[in-house]
């Protein structure tokens, strides 16, 4: 059995990692992933014609995979980033963003991201901690989210920076129930940093990523993505267009 690691020991020690491999500024990465999501994306619009499909991503930081070619040049459906609105009561929301019109900047925590005046004038709505935006209304709706993350353990479940804006953000998503919006939540790791899942082989993480433990309000990551690939680990259970039942 994996020895269980303690998060913030593993936290220091991939953070560390991923900061000496300048992730931001791979290109080819870039390109794989844009690739893998645009995939993605394409096999959803098949499967699901009658559903609107957006995606809501992240503005990359030095050490985290960009995600500027898939925005710029393959997603076709509403966008968003988050922007965290109070560092103290750990406040995100997700807020319209066109990469060539949108204006960025600063939010409470220093990254960049769409501003507010922007959610104000186009962003309409906020539901559970989206800005919705010209979504059509009424109309069944998935959104895949990417969330960067340091590692993936055994439970899918996503080890962050430590700060609880994705924790309290998903928690507050689950809680208002939206049931027009079906959720898929997608990690965005290095593929050396996802620990084995459902007890299979996988030499990927060299024995150091072990078994983190998670904690009780960790919600479980429905997949994974990397510059190797995209892999589904839970079934999505997509809502009707025209009923918003299972």
């Amino acid at each position: 059995m994996e020895e269980s690691i303690d998060k913030a020991t593993l936290r220091r020690r991939l953070l560390l990692r991923q900061k000496s491999l300048g992730l931001r500024s791979r290109s080819d990465d870039a390109a794989q992933l844009a690739a893998h999501l645009r995939t993605y994306l394409q096999q959803l619009d098949k499967q699901y014609p009658t559903h609107q499909i957006g995606m809501a991503g992240y503005w990359a930081l030095a050490w985290e995979y960009s995600l500027d070619v898939f925005y710029f040049h393959h997603a076709t459906g509403p966008l968003w980033l988050p922007r965290v609105l109070c560092t103290q009561q750990k406040a995100m929301a997700m807020i319209p963003y066109d990469p060539r019109a949108t204006q960025l900047t600063c939010d409470a925590a220093g990254i960049m991201a769409p501003a507010t005046s922007q959610r104000q004038q186009e962003g309409g709505p906020v539901v559970g901690g989206f800005s919705l935006g010209k979504l059509e209304s009424g109309r069944a709706t998935i959104i895949v989210i990417l969330m960067p993350a340091l590692a993936v353990n055994q439970r899918g479940q996503r080890l962050g920076y430590g700060g609880g804006y994705y924790d309290r953000w998903l928690a507050q998503l689950h809680q208002r129930g939206e049931s027009s919006i079906v959720l898929i939540k997608l990690a965005v790791v290095h593929p050396d940093h996802v620990a084995t899942y459902g007890g299979r082989s996988d030499e990927r993480n060299h024995g150091d990523l072990g078994d983190f433990r998670g904690d009780p309000w960790d919600i479980p990551m429905d997949g994974v993505v990397s510059p190797l690939g995209l892999e589904m680990w839970h079934e999505v259970h997509m809502m009707s267009a025209a009923s918003g039942a299972p």
